[in-house]
């Protein structure tokens, strides 16, 4: 991260549906202008990558849009809207952090949630985790210059 030619990259890959189907949608940050995002954009990676001495990426966390609960909570709410999994989907348990949308009349649960995963409501909400993770982004990166910079100066 320090090293004289050490680049990170921060990207958002693998949009997709509700349904896990692919959409042409990926960014690489910082942005700055208004993201257009595609209306069914259901879920999106956000992927680092570092290069220089050690190449290499992550998924660092996916942002998803809908509502977060378990499924134990639910079967509680008792509201009558009737709960449908999406296909190729496991859950471990009832205490699963899970992620669904209200689709025809139904809580479509479609994917299992991570520790760092985030959950936003809509895609207003998603425009704006976007820009707020694109300025921390461009803050850390240009701190990170700031850091080689300061090795540089006082290395002379």
């Amino acid at each position: 991260m320090f090293g004289s030619y050490d680049k990170i990259t921060l990207s958002l890959v693998n949009a997709a549906d509700i349904d896990g189907k692919l959409l042409p949608f990926s960014l690489t940050l910082p942005v700055d202008e208004e993201v257009t995002i595609p209306s069914e954009l259901a879920s999106v990676d956000v992927f680092e990558y570092q290069e220089g001495f050690i190449s290499g990426g992550e998924i660092a966390f996916s942002i998803y849009v809908g509502e977060k609960s378990t499924i134990d909570e639910i079967v509680d709410m008792k509201d009558g809207i009737r709960m449908k999994l999406r296909d190729e989907i496991e859950i471990p348990s009832v205490d699963t952090p899970v992620c669904y949308q209200i689709v025809d009349k139904s809580k479509k649960i479609y994917a299992t949630l991570e520790e760092n995963d985030v959950v936003v409501k809509d895609h207003d909400e998603l425009r704006e985790a976007i820009a707020e993770l694109s300025s921390n982004y461009r803050a850390f990166t240009a701190a990170t210059q700031k850091i080689k910079q300061f090795r540089k100066t006082n290395n002379q």
